[in-house]
């Protein structure tokens, strides 16, 4: 009689088993599954939109960057510095981004000639032309007096000194000349957050 009871607490067991490991199964295959255009499964993370981090805007097309999509593209390191009105100098630093000409190529129709406004997060506006855009800037010593134009490469920076940039007064994003230093300090912009392109 108790061996009758063992084979049936046995037999329950495998049952439970067999139905638990079944409504797996259902559940698996009734699961919403992302796929790309060859009919292949994303396994990506696409429910969870990455949140922008740049805008860059021409006319009436307009580009959304994560943090992600920029550390994916081609980086840039180089070292510059830069000194205000006050001759207060800060750098020279390593600094990590993309080239400005790297993103704004992004653009399918960018105009052949154009300045950029940039807006930080705090609302400042800055404006750059050109040949700033192409690098052409002025360099200055450790009195401001200048030195003459060179030609230098704007970045949108994202790390300094190998480490990104977490101060919310700087980044996440910022906007800096290297190859050389130093110049000046309002040429820079912090707290980047837009980027519209005006065709001249």
């Amino acid at each position: 009689m108790a061996k009758e009871d063992n084979t049936s607490k046995m037999l329950t067991i495998l049952l439970v088993i067999v139905i638990a490991i079944s409504a797996i199964i259902v559940l698996y295959i009734n699961i919403p599954q992302n796929k790309t255009d060859d009919g292949k499964i994303d396994n990506s993370e696409t429910n969870e939109e990455s949140e922008t981090i740049l805008t860059v805007i021409y006319g009436n097309e307009q580009i959304n960057f994560s943090m992600d999509e920029i550390k994916a593209m081609d980086s840039y390191t180089g070292q510059g510095a830069k000194i205000n009105k006050k001759l207060t100098i800060t750098g020279p630093y390593n600094f990590t981004g993309i080239k400005m000409s790297t993103i704004l190529s992004e653009l399918e129709n960018l105009p052949t000639n154009y300045s950029i406004d940039t807006t930080s997060t705090d609302g400042y506006l800055q404006h750059y032309t050109y040949n700033q855009i192409q690098g052409v800037v002025e360099k200055l010593n450790e009195t401001r007096a200048s030195l003459g134009n060179v030609s230098l490469t704007m970045i949108v920076v994202y790390m300094q000194e190998g480490e990104e940039i977490t101060d919310p007064d700087d980044g996440p994003l910022m906007i800096a000349f290297v190859d050389d230093y130093y110049t000046d300090s309002g040429l820079w912009a912090r707290m980047l957050a837009s980027i519209e392109i005006i065709e001249e």
